[in-house]
């Protein structure tokens, strides 16, 4: 997904219902299993949990991460790619995880291992 995908009224929940998510700029507040819509401005950090997979943004019923899972979300990521589903159902395309920077942000979903498995299959 692209940042300027991200329309305003969709309703958004979390990837991992057990935290909770709060963007101070534009006040929205996702705790656990429950889901919110975006207002009409999207804060940056709201931008940057919906691209990192944090919020996931729910279309007809599923998930994005629901819809990668069924093999639903076209993604030019290889199949081969450590954490390719994240990934996929957060909209990232390989240039970004290629270039998403782990130290600063973080993927729910993706822990240590991962992101030492994607650092060697880029080194390939």
């Amino acid at each position: 997904m692209k940042p300027e995908e991200i329309k305003p009224g969709e309703t958004v929940e979390l990837a991992d219902k057990e935290t909770s998510f709060f963007d101070p700029a534009t006040e929205l507040k996702v705790v656990r299993d429950q889901t919110a819509k975006l207002g009409k401005t999207i804060g940056n950090k709201t931008n940057t949990a919906i691209m990192s997979g944090r919020l996931l943004i729910v279309g007809g019923g599923k998930t994005k991460a629901a819809q990668a899972s069924k093999g639903e979300t076209k993604s030019d990521l290889p199949d081969d790619l450590p954490g390719r589903d994240v990934f996929a159902a957060a909209g990232m395309d390989l240039e970004q995880v290629r270039n998403f920077d782990f130290e600063k942000e973080k993927v729910a979903g993706i822990g240590p291992a991962t992101i030492k498995s994607i650092g060697e299959y880029f080194s390939k």
